[in-house]
């Protein structure tokens, strides 16, 4: 959460140790892709621990709680979406995403307000439905998340590919 008399945080403290991290959002975006977090880090990065994972995963978060948001299904996927997104951004707040630097709070405070009348909203809107209306439903299957495979489904595909294919 954006503090508006403490700034944004650009560090991360693992074992009581400050370690200076980038605060772009483009930079916390690609970890998404790549679980490499050894990018985030100016300089020397901490070793792999539980309390380097928590403190990642409380920066992504910005320090808010997750509401039970763990076990439902995800509404958003920031590659997927990413032509919605930026066509939001242009459209709600004039920024060029391509172009532009911000820090990840200042990011996800604009995302997680963007307005009813942008697309990323209104897709948003649709994967939320909970409702009985034929129309919002279709609109809910239409826009909704490729269901991702386990690691047991990837393995069993592969075979599957190597016998048959």
């Amino acid at each position: 959460m954006i503090s508006l008399t403490d700034g944004l945080p650009d560090s991360l403290t693992i074992h009581g140790i400050e370690y200076k991290i980038k605060t772009d959002y483009k930079t916390w975006l690609r970890l998404m892709d790549t679980n490499d977090y050894k990018s985030l880090f100016i300089g020397k990065a901490p070793p792999p621990s539980k309390e380097l994972i928590q403190e990642i995963q409380r920066f992504i978060s910005r320090g808010e709680d997750s509401k039970g948001e763990e076990d439902s299904s995800p509404i958003i996927d920031f590659k997927l979406d990413a032509d919605y997104i930026y066509s939001s951004f242009l459209q709600a707040y004039g920024i060029n995403l391509i172009q532009s630097s911000m820090h990840w709070f200042e990011f996800m405070a604009l995302f997680k307000s963007l307005p009813e009348e942008t697309i990323m909203r209104k897709i948003i809107e649709y994967r939320q439905y909970d409702g009985k209306d034929e129309e919002l439903l279709r609109l809910k299957r239409a826009w909704a998340l490729p269901e991702k495979l386990t690691e047991e489904e990837k393995a069993a595909g592969d075979y599957f590919e190597e016998v048959f294919g």
